[in-house]
């Protein structure tokens, strides 16, 4: 079927047609039952091929993307001409629907034809198993967020079942399909197909053509729907975390149930990614239900994606929706690109990684999660965990060493934070000792810190702890994905001073509560129901509270509050409130009530935050900015946390001139030395910055980062002329303000090196070969009759672009200029590059 969508067009290439067409005639159905002759094929050989690419980085990645791009466009090309539709795509597998007359005939036709294109393509390790088999079958839209397709019925049973007797370069037949099928076409005792049938007086039926006007935005999960308006990806490997979800479906249900049941549960699903940042990469087929896959770091860079993973994922099993689930989390290096043919797209992730998260889920109980300790150590949030005998899993030669993830029970009090020396901030540290020695005098402050992620807020509120020696000090951790939790960070200081951990059950703490109230604050005792509010704790209204107008029962709920915290806690008190950008709106009142409060109360509150979120300042509050430290002072750093690595001078100045005075990027970067490439974290922190930008932002950034650390606006419109409009856009460059600094002669410099590094990578090979190459024809005619002014500049984008003899011609000039200059360094590196 053609289907010619009006709204969000080019998401045509992502969905299938036989979906779509059904979806344009009746949009408001959610379920379909037809008869079909259903195609499953699983490639073997890609998950060996992306692995020995990956040490290539994207060069090895494109090199995947053309070789998977290069198989598929034949197979699905030959699928399409038989009437096939791709209803599910994967990395290495896909399922077909062939309906109307001769669905079997034309099914058994392309399967074979299939076969016999991979054979010839030649590629040495991979090979393709088939099953077909035809009856009933399913097609479930499912979820709130965007309508997952997910198969099920007989047809889909029989097709699985047998892929699965299937070996390398065979077509298995199910039991309906070997009745349907001519004789002589499958054989009677292996049932594969060994003859392909006559399908020339069999048409191929049309359905409905035509245009529509559904969005098919609602059929694509919500957080690649930008990455896929703008093309894609062509291919790269990335770091990432993968869970797979199991959903089991009851065979014994009606249709009506089933669809049902399957809306609730995908929509809790897509609900619990979206709150956690997670990408909901979409939905596979299974003979008991359907496999879910989630991921962090793909398409977009995300921090903590472990601990995202983790609890998307809990919090989905934990909820008790209608259908059974298992899930398996892992993480390492992923291929993630945008495959397929021509007319027919999937973005999708492959590799050791993706496949060890199916075999975790696999091997998982009903309602358990299994991951592994590396997972888990990545994760500030902590889960009650069961140790598990190592299990055997396919494809792996050792037993993996799985653990069971239970109920979370707090988050990592950041102890490698406390471990890193703290160098500088003497006009910050000064403030926060000021602060400490009027509240143990009994005066009290407001203290906030600010700064960017990494910048160091945490640490100097480790050392604000350490200030405060013996003082009774509380420390919450305020949470990105508790953010819509009323009172999740206000419950855990009332919880704290009560004297109450995060998961003491609510009948201990109002228990507590009340003899706190009964012992230290009798008048209290008939406003214990609104103190119980932000606690959690459903009290029955007191005549007093009864009284109480709605409009003044939060204000009123603040004061109570700050009475028993003052009452509860005699003398000074430290408040630590980190990650405050997070922290939620209920909460933030409740706080601000308490910063009022210091003006009369011993309580010092320390806050950490970025200058984004939800935090609004106190009027009481000292605001501390923090900026990146000086080049002495990261220096200091590095040396300090260089004891356990044999690091040279030299090469310890490198690293403190590269962090730009940047505490985190400092650290990592010496934890990485030794491996010549960014480290995860801090490519994590710039990536996520940069995939938040406007696509064409996004891409004036990458190509930008070919030029170098500065360049003139000029050169980038000169070279790259396709985008001379935006590059002489001032709105340009304020939306980049964050990544580039723009003076008023024209040049702009990336405002680290890091981010330039981080921006370059994002470019695929392909391109950043092409943009070298433009880049040095554009210097080339700057030189006229003077190339050896930029000879160097020269030899190195030539060199990157491939032109190995110009890189060489430059190479040798920028050597010989430099060795005139008595440059010695530079004539050597120049001479060694040519």
């Amino acid at each position: 079927p053609e289907v010619v969508a009006t709204s969000n067009p080019q998401l045509i290439l992502y969905l299938p047609g036989s979906v779509l067409a059904w979806q344009a005639q009746h949009p408001d159905q959610r379920m379909l039952q037809t008869e079909a002759t259903l195609l499953v094929a699983d490639i073997t050989g890609f998950t060996p091929l992306v692995e020995q690419r990956s040490a290539m980085g994207r060069e090895g990645g494109e090199e995947v993307t053309g070789i998977v791009n290069r198989v598929f466009t034949d197979l699905l090309s030959i699928a399409r001409e038989e009437g096939g539709d791709v209803l599910k795509f994967g990395g290495d597998a896909f399922l077909l629907m062939f309906g109307g007359d001769g669905c079997n005939e034309r099914a058994a036709v392309a399967a074979l034809d299939m076969q016999e294109a991979l054979t010839e393509l030649a590629i040495p390790g991979i090979s393709m198993s088939m099953g077909l088999d035809s009856g009933p079958v399913e097609l479930h839209l499912a979820g709130d967020r965007h309508r997952e397709l997910v198969v099920l019925g007989e047809a889909l049973m029989g097709a699985l079942a047998a892929e699965k007797k299937a070996e390398a370069g065979e077509v298995v037949a199910g039991p309906v399909a070997r009745r349907n099928l001519p004789d002589g076409v499958v054989d009677s005792a292996t049932h594969c197909l060994v003859e392909v049938p006559d399908t020339d007086e069999i048409p191929l039926t049309e359905s409905f053509s035509g245009e529509t006007n559904i969005d098919l935005a609602d059929y694509v999960p919500e957080s690649l729907r930008p990455h896929l308006t703008v093309g894609g990806s062509l291919g790269e490997h990335r770091q990432a975390t993968i869970g797979f979800l199991h959903v089991a479906v009851d065979p014994a249900d009606d249709v009506e149930t089933t669809s049902a049941n399957l809306h609730e549960t995908m929509s809790l699903v897509q609900e619990s990614a979206a709150r956690h940042e997670v990408t909901f990469l979409g939905s596979d087929v299974d003979p008991a239900g359907c496999k879910v896959i989630l991921v962090a770091g793909a398409p977009t860079a995300t921090r903590r994606e472990e601990e995202r993973v983790l609890r998307t994922l809990h919090r989905v099993i934990e909820h008790g929706a209608p259908l059974p689930m298992r899930a398996g989390v892992s993480r390492g290096v992923v291929f993630a690109a945008d495959l397929g043919a021509p007319f027919r797209h999937s973005y999708t992730v492959m590799g050791d990684t993706v496949n060890l998260a199916a075999r975790l889920m696999g091997a998982a109980a009903e309602r358990q999660l299994l991951t592994t300790m590396r997972v888990l150590d990545r994760s500030p949030t902590r889960f009650r965990l069961t140790q598990l005998d190592p299990i055997p899993l396919k494809g792996k030669k050792e037993p993996v060493a799985a653990v069971a993830v239970g109920p979370i029970i707090g988050v990592d009090p950041r102890d490698r934070v406390s471990s890193v020396p703290l160098v500088g901030r003497m006009q910050e540290r000064q403030v926060i000792r000021d602060a400490i020695a009027d509240v143990q005098a009994g005066t009290g402050s407001v203290v906030e810190v600010v700064g960017d992620a990494g910048i160091g807020k945490s640490r100097l509120l480790v050392e604000a702890r350490d200030l405060a020696g013996s003082l009774d000090t509380f420390t919450l951790v305020c949470e990105q994905y508790e953010v819509n939790t009323p009172y999740y960070m206000a419950g855990h200081l009332i919880r704290g001073v009560l004297g109450q951990k995060p998961d003491t059950p609510s009948a201990e703490v109002a228990s507590r509560l009340e003899e706190v109230i009964t012992e230290h604050g009798p008048d209290l005792e008939p406003w214990m129901p609104l103190i119980g509010i932000p606690l959690g704790i459903d009290i029955p209204d007191t005549p007093t509270t009864a009284e109480i107008d709605p409009a003044f029962r939060i204000p009123r709920m603040h004061e109570k509050v700050e009475q028993l915290l003052a009452a509860a806690h005699e003398g000074p008190a430290v408040i630590v409130v980190e990650d405050a950008h997070w922290i939620d709106p209920a909460s933030a009142g409740l706080l601000a009530r308490l910063a009022e409060a210091t003006a009369s109360q011993p309580w010092l509150i320390l806050v950490g935050r970025r200058p984004e979120g939800t935090w609004v300042s106190s009027p009481r509050a000292t605001v501390m900015q923090l900026e990146p430290l000086g080049s002495d002072e990261i220096g200091e750093l590095l040396r300090l946390a260089a004891r356990e690595y044999p690091v040279s001078d030299h090469d310890l100045a490198r690293l403190a001139d590269r962090s730009a005075g940047h505490p985190l990027f400092a650290l990592e970067l010496l934890e990485g030395w030794e491996e010549g490439d960014l480290p995860d974290s801090i490519e994590a922190v710039i990536a996520e910055r940069i995939d938040r930008l406007d696509p064409r932002d996004r891409q004036i950034l990458r190509y930008a980062a070919v030029l170098g650390n500065s360049f003139t606006l000029d050169l980038l419109a000169e070279a790259l002329p396709a985008m001379a409009q935006a590059v002489e856009d001032t709105g340009t460059w304020e939306r980049l303000a964050d990544f580039l600094d723009l003076s008023i002669t024209g040049l702009v410099a990336f405002r680290h090196d890091l981010i330039r590094a981080t921006a370059y990578k994002g470019l695929p090979y392909r391109l950043r070969r092409e943009v070298h190459g433009i880049v040095a024809e554009a210097l080339e005619r700057r030189a006229r009759r003077h190339p050896e002014r930029h000879a160097s500049l020269l030899a190195l984008h030539h060199s990157e672009a491939g032109n190995w003899q110009a890189a060489w011609r430059f190479a040798l000039m920028a050597a010989e200029r430099a060795r005139e200059g008595y440059a010695t360094t530079e004539a050597t590196e120049m001479y060694l590059s040519a």
